[in-house]
């Protein structure tokens, strides 16, 4: 069904208060419903809500659909954890526009529906590209410990790094949501990271073996209302005056300094928190961002390891998977609608039609927690002890949650 601007702007009025995106479309309009109906435009309840307006809902009955299935999903069991995963830890950084301040949903468990199947790409994936040592390289071993030994817990410094990259990204125009979901992958998914995206040896990592386990677990951290990764993907070629350098600053860059918006902090203190949290030392990067006047997808892996020899030559340990050209001298990432597609395949937060932000997958993900539930709540109480009840200013909204804090905050 097609909309002409008249009707959506008729569509939007009711809801105008939770409209932050910048463009007026049938996806802008679902996800301001969504949100008037205490939902949020993501994952599975965004899939299910656009089959719903495919189908001929209108945008209303569509948001209230999704609602009413949520609301008679079953109630969690004790612990807060379902087979498939745990509830996202979201932040949003202010109340809609209008004024209107949406109550904060309880904390529950998310029970998801099956992810439908992405269309891929029809054939090959990423390519594997591990650094040959050259001229002032430093191997993977020693970009690791740039982090050091910090006071306090590795999960503590993974959200306070993260959250305030997303912080420092925020386009200023819509609110910021931050979003933590720790889940057990599908067996779709795991195969489509396995055979499509982290192909290769990945020597030195134990990726490979982490992704033939019958379960594997990532954490998902995506930012939405942020600029993304944007900027050129060459760190080789001289960047024009004023334009912004965060894709190579955070993805192929070591000691960026802080100023420049998600860096991934000075000398490489907050780039390499995403890898210590993995414990086969593995992210995957989906970004979107403005290049020029078109929204552009963005799809890398990257990994830290140990240094070695293949084929004769040292190798630092840094891998990326993406795009390799000239013949081997260098890699860059998936870009446009084959990296939308791979990236849906395996990502549960999605983007609507013109959204802008990162989300980043960290692979074997290792937060001081044996079990799903226990690494779960390592995660919240490190969010709340940072942005919880006593951060300051207090925040605009607080609901409580299983490990006794918050799941929920706006900041």
């Amino acid at each position: 069904m097609t909309w002409s601007e008249e009707e959506l702007d008729r569509a939007v009025s009711p809801v105008r208060g939770y409209f932050t995106a910048t463009h007026l479309a049938p996806n802008t309009v679902l996800a301001a419903w969504m949100r008037s109906v205490g939902t949020v435009p993501t994952g599975e309840d965004w899939h299910y809500a656009r089959a719903l307006l495919d189908e001929g809902y209108d945008f209303e009955e569509a948001a209230r659909e999704v609602a009413s299935q949520s609301a008679a999903r079953p109630e969690p069991p004790k612990n807060n954890v379902d087979k498939e995963g745990t509830p996202p830890v979201v932040a949003r950084s202010s109340p809609p526009r209008g004024g209107a301040t949406p109550s904060a949903p309880a904390a529950t468990n998310l029970t998801r529906r099956s992810k439908p199947v992405a269309e891929l790409p029809g054939s090959g994936g990423l390519a594997w590209y591990p650094k040959v040592f050259g001229p002032g390289d430093i191997d993977g071993t020693g970009a690791r410990r740039l982090l050091g030994t910090p006071h306090v817990p590795l999960s503590t410094v993974l959200v306070r790094e993260t959250a305030q990259n997303s912080w420092d990204a925020r386009t200023g125009s819509q609110s910021v949501t931050f979003a933590l979901h720790l889940r057990t992958l599908s067996e779709r998914e795991r195969q489509v990271l396995a055979d499509r995206i982290f192909t290769g040896q990945a020597t030195g990592l134990g990726l490979r073996e982490a992704l033939a386990s019958s379960s594997v677990r990532v954490l998902e951290i995506s930012d939405r209302g942020t600029k993304g990764l944007g900027g050129p993907i060459r760190n080789d070629l001289e960047i024009p005056e004023g334009m912004p350098s965060n894709f190579i600053d955070l993805i192929m860059n070591i000691g960026a300094p802080r100023e420049v918006h998600l860096s991934g902090g000075t000398y490489g203190f907050g780039k390499t928190i995403t890898y210590r949290c993995s414990r086969v030392g593995t992210v995957l990067f989906w970004s979107r961002s403005m290049e020029g006047d078109e929204v552009e997808d963005r799809l890398i892996g990257s990994a830290f390891g140990d240094n070695f020899n293949a084929n004769g030559k040292r190798h630092t340990g840094r891998h990326w998977w993406g795009t390799v050209c000239e013949d081997g001298a260098r890699v860059e990432p998936w870009t446009g609608n084959d990296a939308r597609a791979m990236a849906e395949g395996v990502f549960d937060a999605s983007f609507t039609d013109h959204e802008t932000g990162t989300s980043l997958m960290i692979i074997n993900p290792d937060l001081g927690g044996e079990t799903s539930g226990e690494a779960s709540s390592v995660c919240v109480r490190a969010f709340c002890g940072i942005y919880g009840p006593s951060y300051s200013p207090r925040p605009a909204v607080h609901s409580p949650c299983p490990s006794k804090c918050c799941t929920r905050v706006s900041r």
